[in-house]
């Protein structure tokens, strides 16, 4: 669990290197098989996404990624809980190596909003 979160972290710190800020920012302590994920809500300025659950709309319809909005868990937060300990593209079908191309879709979600 601790090498999963130690190769999240350092995809949210290239992530942060490569824009300039600190666009992405996890939460809580890395326990568990959930990564909560704030995303610098300037990044949405001109897009339609103010909640946590329009944003996880977003990341499911333009990155296929699954997650749960951070509104639903009762935080004002724009992010995401996501799974990274056990991501998978089919249920019954986990594979941690999924780790980088998850980040890889996130990285793309965010340039595509920077393009904006």
């Amino acid at each position: 669990m601790q090498k999963q979160f130690q190769c999240v972290y350092k995809h949210i710190e290239n992530i942060n290197k490569k824009f300039g800020s600190n666009i992405l920012r996890s939460l809580g302590t890395p326990r568990g098989i959930f990564l909560g994920l704030v995303f610098d809500s300037s990044l949405f300025t001109a897009a339609e996404i103010h909640t946590s659950s329009d944003l996880e709309d977003a990341l499911l319809r333009i990155a296929g990624i699954d997650s749960v909005a951070l509104d639903r868990t009762g935080s004002d937060r724009l992010g995401v809980r996501l799974n990274i300990f056990a991501p998978r593209k089919i249920v019954g079908q986990e594979q941690s190596g999924l780790i980088e191309e998850l980040f890889d879709r996130i990285e793309n979600f965010i340039e595509s909003y920077l393009r904006k």
